[in-house]
């Protein structure tokens, strides 16, 4: 149900279930995607509740961000203009309606989504799921702008002022110039759809499994369009997460602007919350310059970027950094007080 189904609730249902299970004070608190806002909202309510927040796929539900994915002359419906002009059609918008700062595609998916006809519902669940899909596949198969960082499988971190690659297991790390052009490209969404070959190498110090790490970082997608089509088969059956994702969108998360970057932040600042962040530098779901944004009003939090990760959790350089993480807040909490 959508009634009463909003950030506010969600973070007192949050805190009951907290109060109920007789936890005192969370060890860690993980969120990825919409879950990093509902994460970020409930710990600045309630900061002296919280020990170390960990975020995957940033993302603040600012109308920026939403009008970047969902917005008619958003970033993402000029990289996949075909696709995004199709969904136009299809929800009855005409080319002229679309206006920059509009979001006329996106609330006729809505209107339909909450509406009485069943067969609009389940067609605009499975044209929102598409779009969304569309992107989270953007990079897919396409050469990355670093092709350098790719082979290396690159994390890079913010240490003593400077951003600097993680060490690998072969050679020296990245030079630090290099790693803060990287870095500086994130604030950019780049456009990876140019007609230039992708000039694959044939063979590298690697041997020829250069790009094997960029394309299995997709293999996630697989999984997610077999749900949907699954459920498109299913007569009366509406994904939920389309139907959630389009209701928290249109009304901004049900936060005001910038309310976690400023009032959030500080209170966390202030209650000496610790923080991680894993963010994958090709997300082109949640653009890695909302980490980065994050990043630098919380100087203490820890921001990781996977150099060519996208926005899947299960994406291999994403995981491996949440695990560490996790374990690094585990044998924490089981050290003894001294």
């Amino acid at each position: 149900s959508l009634e009463g189904n909003d950030t506010p609730s969600l973070v007192r249902d949050l805190e009951v279930i907290r109060s109920t299970l007789g936890v005192d004070k969370w060890s860690c608190v993980l969120g990825g995607s919409w879950g990093s806002t509902l994460a970020l909202a409930y710990a600045a309510a309630h900061a002296s509740r919280v020990s170390t927040i960990v975020l995957r796929g940033v993302c603040l539900m600012r109308r920026r961000e939403i009008d970047y994915l969902f917005g008619d002359k958003g970033r993402s419906s000029e990289l996949l203009g075909d696709k995004w002009g199709a969904l136009a059609e299809r929800c009855g918008v005409e080319p002229c309606q679309l206006m920059p700062g509009g979001r006329q595609v996106l609330h006729a998916l809505y209107t339909r989504l909450v509406g009485d006809d069943e067969k609009q519902r389940i067609a605009a669940a499975g044209d929102f799921s598409g779009w969304e899909g569309a992107m989270f596949s953007y990079a897919s198969g396409k050469r990355p702008p670093f092709p350098d960082l790719a082979e290396r499988k690159s994390v890079l971190i913010w240490e003593e002022r400077a951003w600097r690659e993680a060490p690998v297991k072969d050679g020296p790390p990245l030079p630090v110039e290099r790693v803060a052009e990287f870095v500086s490209s994130l604030r950019e969404i780049p456009d990876l759809s140019s007609d230039a070959p992708e000039d694959r190498p044939t063979s590298s110090p690697h041997g020829n499994r250069s790009w094997v790490p960029w394309e299995t970082n997709f293999t996630a997608l697989g999984v997610r369009r077999a749900m949907i089509t699954a459920a498109r088969n299913l007569t009366g059956y509406v994904p939920a997460q389309a139907m959630l994702t389009a209701h928290y969108s249109v009304f901004n998360g049900f936060l005001d602007d910038d309310e976690l970057l400023d009032r959030g932040v500080a209170k966390l600042r202030e209650a000496g919350v610790a923080c991680v962040a894993v963010q994958g530098g090709l997300d082109f779901i949640c653009p890695p310059l909302t980490a980065m944004e994050l990043h630098e009003a919380w100087p203490e939090m820890s921001l990781r970027i996977v150099a060519t990760a996208g926005h899947s959790m299960y994406d291999a350089g994403i995981t491996s950094e949440l695990v560490i993480a996790t374990d690094q807040i585990r044998d924490v909490s089981r050290r003894p007080l001294e």
